[in-house]
């Protein structure tokens, strides 16, 4: 009986914790891939700064 019930609750529990899991790592993954857009935007910036500074400037 004790048995029957544990799986009753087990299981519907176990699908919740999956589908949260899945949803969770599905939001790391858009943060991870919005992260690294912004820093190749960064350094592709700071490149391009360094560069127009380096031609603009007299030696």
């Amino acid at each position: 009986m004790t048995t029957c019930f544990g799986l009753i609750v087990g299981i519907p529990a176990f699908m919740a914790f999956n589908y949260f899991t899945s949803v969770i790592n599905s939001y790391v993954l858009d943060v991870e891939e919005s992260a690294t857009e912004l820093i190749e935007t960064v350094t592709q910036e700071m490149a391009l700064s360094r560069q127009s500074g380096s031609e603009s400037s007299p030696e």
